[in-house]
């Protein structure tokens, strides 16, 4: 069994759940979970928008009990603004049930997170009673008014030393992302540690979780790092090892009627033993 946070016990999560959370994902979350335990950062982990369930499985992993994983997704709520709904056209990704979500979660947990269903512009700091997060994993709707709602969202509930990390900062096609986080960057609000596939940040100042995350950053031999400043900030940006990924095999096992591919598994099976003989 491998330790908790090892990255080779991302590969059966990455293998088995569909997504785009990749082995650098997985490496970014764990130095920033071991960041935060030298500097004694305790606190629960909050995730918005999960998909299938594969980042959710991994942070599951970095949850030191009595901590909790708090899961905010629409599942099969409509989004709710014109831009949403334009971006989920766009990618073509079908809405996951949450009863497919907690099936992935089960493979690898005993439990599941606790989980709020529906818009995470419904959230609110005493919705979510009051609790302190370590680490915000936000990756919901990708337009500009859920963004920064989220954000918002974020700094309410951060705990001291906590770790905010967005997805697709500056990916071309969700131009809503950027809209709504650099202008926090540019004024100081938000201060970038970690230029990734996603930006991991703080809220505020720098502090010793923002310079253990880049002492481990820089120390990690499967990461590459150059540093870079940003409006008068140093920061990092990473590359790395190739993504996880998951075969076609896989994806058809996690979307298509467990009856029917069973079904189609066995039609295989007759026709490859057809072409032996």
């Amino acid at each position: 069994m491998s330790a908790p946070g090892s990255i080779d016990a991302f590969h059966p999560i990455a293998r088995a759940i569909p997504g785009w959370f990749d082995d650098n994902d997985a490496r970014l979350f764990s130095i920033v979970a071991a960041a935060q335990a030298t500097c004694g950062i305790r606190g629960d982990i909050l995730e918005i928008g999960a998909f299938m369930g594969r980042s959710a499985a991994w942070l599951a992993t970095l949850v030191e009990p009595p901590e909790q994983l708090v899961i905010s997704d629409l599942f099969q709520y409509a989004e709710n603004t014109k831009e949403s709904v334009a971006w989920r056209t766009w990618g073509a990704s079908p809405k996951p049930t949450r009863r497919q979500f907690e099936t992935n979660l089960l493979r690898f947990h005993h439990r599941l997170p606790e989980i709020y269903e529906g818009p995470s512009r419904a959230l609110t700091p005493e919705r979510l009673g009051g609790r302190r997060f370590r680490i915000v994993h936000i990756d919901g709707a990708h337009d500009y008014e859920n963004v920064r709602s989220d954000l918002e969202l974020s700094r309410a509930v951060a705990c001291e030393g906590a770790v905010i990390a967005l997805d697709d900062v500056t990916h071309p096609l969700f131009p809503g992302v950027a809209a709504a986080v650099w202008p926090l960057i540019a004024d100081g609000t938000l201060r970038p540690i970690v230029f990734a596939k996603k930006l991991y940040a703080t809220w505020g100042a720098s502090g010793p979780v923002t310079e253990a995350v880049a002492d481990l950053v820089q120390r990690d031999p499967h990461l590459s790092a150059r540093s870079c400043v940003v409006t008068d900030l140093e920061a990092l940006v990473v590359t790395g090892s190739p993504p996880s990924s998951h075969s076609p095999k896989d994806v058809a096992r996690d979307w298509v009627p467990p009856a029917l591919y069973r079904a189609a598994a066995g039609a295989r099976r007759r026709i490859r033993a057809a072409r032996s003989r």
